[in-house]
C-alpha cells in the first residue's frame, strides 16, 4: 500500500472513531433534553429510544443502496457527517420547537394518555429522527468506499464496527463523567457536532484532493467461493438470525443494567460505566474478527459466537448472587474521599466486566460476521450491509421493549 493510501485509511479510521463518540454523546444528551418535557417515565424512555434506533435502522436500510449508486461513496459519507454536525449546532433551537409542538398536541388532544403519548412521539420524531437517519448511512457509505474486494470485506467491516464502537465507549464516558457535569447540555451538544464536522471535513479533503485509494468504490473481480452463492431462503434465515441476535443483545443489556443498578446504584456515573462496559465488549469482539485472514467460514463464526453468548450467560448466572457481597467488601475497604474516587469507579467497572465482558465480546463478533456472510454481490455491498444493520437495529428495539415491559416484570432478571 502506498504511504498516501495508508495515511488516508488511517485518517478515515479516525473519522469513524470520532463519529462513534459523537453518536453516544448525542444519545445521552437527547435523552436528557427530551426528559425536560416528555418526562423520564418508562414509556417516555422507550419512545426516545425507539425514535433513535428507528432512525438508524431506516438510514441503514435506505442509504445503503444510495452508497452503491454514488459516484463517490466517500463524499457521501463526508456530507452525512457534516449534516449531522450542523444539525447538532442548531439543536438547541430545534429542541424548543419540539417542546412547543409537544405542548400544542397535548393541549389539542387533552392531557390523557393518548394525548401525552402522541405529543411525546411527535416531539421525539421532530428533534432526533433526521440526524439518526443520517447516522444510519455512515457505515454503509464508508464501507462501500473502503472495501475493494469481497475477500477483504469481513475484516474491514469488523474493523469499522470496532472503531465506531470504541469511539462510542469514549463518547459515553466523556458525556457521563465530564462533558455534562462540566459544560452542561448545550456546550456538550456543540462538542458532539464539532466531532462530526471534523470527521466530515477530513473525509471531504481526502475525497477532493485525490487521496482516495486507487479503485475506491470499485471492486476487484474475484471468483466467488461456494459459500458466497446465496439463495433467498438462506438470506431470509441469516437476516432473521441477525434480528434475533439484536433483540437478545438488548434483552441482556436491560437485564444486566437492572441487575448492576441493584448492586452499584443508579447514579449517572454507574450507568455510564455499565453502558461503556457493554459497548467495550462489542468493540473488542469486532476487533478480534477484524484480525481474521480467511475470507470464508463467516456463517459458522456467526452461529458459533451466537451459541457462545447463550452458554456464557447461562454459566455466569450463579455468579450474580455473589456480586453484592463482593462490591460491599470492596466499598468497605475504601475511605470515602476524592482521592479514592477513581479506584471506586474502577472497582465498579471491574464488576461490570465480570458480568458482561465475555458475552459481549462474542456478541461483537456476531453482527459483522452476519454482514460478511450475506455479501455475495460486490456491487450491492452498501445495500447488504445497510439491511443487516437495519434488521439488527430493529431487533434491538423489539428486545428493549420486550425486556422493559414484559420480560423483567413477568420473568424477572434471571428469567
Amino acid at each position: 500500500m502506498k504511504t498516501s493510501d495508508a495515511k488516508g485509511t488511517s485518517a478515515l479510521d479516525t473519522c469513524f472513531f470520532m463519529s462513534g463518540a459523537a453518536g453516544l454523546i448525542y444519545e445521552v444528551l437527547w435523552a436528557r433534553y427530551l426528559a425536560l418535557y416528555v418526562g423520564s417515565t418508562g414509556l417516555a424512555q422507550v419512545i426516545v429510544l425507539a425514535t433513535f434506533m428507528g432512525g438508524i435502522a431506516a438510514g441503514s436500510w435506505f442509504l445503503g443502496s444510495t452508497a452503491d449508486r454514488a459516484a463517490s461513496p466517500l463524499k457521501l459519507y463526508a456530507w452525512l457527517e457534516l449534516a449531522i454536525g450542523v444539525y447538532a449546532l442548531f439543536y438547541e433551537n430545534l429542541h424548543f420547537v419540539g417542546r412547543d409542538v409537544f405542548i400544542a398536541i397535548v393541549r389539542a388532544a387533552g392531557p390523557g394518555t393518548v394525548g401525552l403519548a402522541a405529543g411525546k412521539i411527535a416531539a421525539s420524531a421532530l428533534t432526533i429522527l433526521l440526524p439518526t437517519f443520517l447516522m444510519g448511512g455512515t457505515l454503509p457509505a464508508l464501507g462501500r468506499h473502503m472495501i475493494r474486494n469481497l475477500d477483504a470485506a469481513g475484516p474491514r467491516i469488523a474493523r469499522l464496527y470496532f472503531l465506531n464502537s470504541i469511539g462510542a465507549v469514549a463518547g459515553c464516558l466523556l458525556a457521563g463523567f465530564w462533558l455534562i457535569r462540566t459544560w452542561g447540555l448545550q456546550f456538550s451538544m456543540l462538542m458532539g457536532g464539532a466531532l462530526n464536522i471534523a470527521a466530515g471535513v477530513i473525509a471531504l479533503i481526502i475525497a477532493t484532493r485525490g487521496r482516495e485509494p486507487a479503485g475506491a468504490g470499485r471492486f476487484a473481480s474475484a471468483p466467488k467461493a461456494p459459500e458466497e452463492s446465496l439463495t433467498r431462503p438462506v438470506i431470509a434465515i441469516l437476516l432473521a438470525a441477525a434480528g434475533v441476535s439484536g433483540a437478545v443483545s438488548m434483552m441482556y443489556e436491560v437485564a444486566w443494567i437492572r441487575l448492576l443498578a441493584l448492586v452499584l446504584g443508579s447514579s449517572t456515573y454507574a450507568f455510564s460505566l455499565m453502558l461503556a462496559t457493554f459497548i467495550l465488549g462489542l468493540s473488542i469482539g469486532g476487533y478480534i474478527l477484524s484480525l481474521r485472514k480467511n475470507p470464508g467460514g463467516y456463517r459458522f463464526i456467526f452461529a458459533l459466537s451466537s451459541i457462545g453468548v447463550g452458554l456464557t450467560v447461562l454459566l455466569s448466572l450463579p455468579l450474580y448472587v455473589r456480586l453484592p457481597y463482593w462490591f460491599n467488601q470492596i466499598a468497605a475497604s475504601l475511605t470515602r474521599e476524592p482521592a479514592t474516587f477513581p479506584l471506586y469507579q474502577l472497582s465498579q467497572f471491574f464488576l461490570c466486566g465480570l458480568v458482561m465482558i465475555v458475552p459481549t465480546i462474542l456478541q461483537g463478533i456476531t453482527l459483522p460476521a452476519a454482514a460478511k456472510a450475506l455479501l455475495d454481490d460486490a456491487g450491492r455491498l452498501g445495500q447488504r450491509v445497510g439491511v443487516v444493520f437495519a434488521v439488527n437495529t430493529l431487533g434491538t428495539l423489539i428486545g428493549v421493549v420486550f425486556a422493559g415491559f414484559l420480560g423483567l416484570p413477568g420473568l424477572g432478571i434471571k428469567g
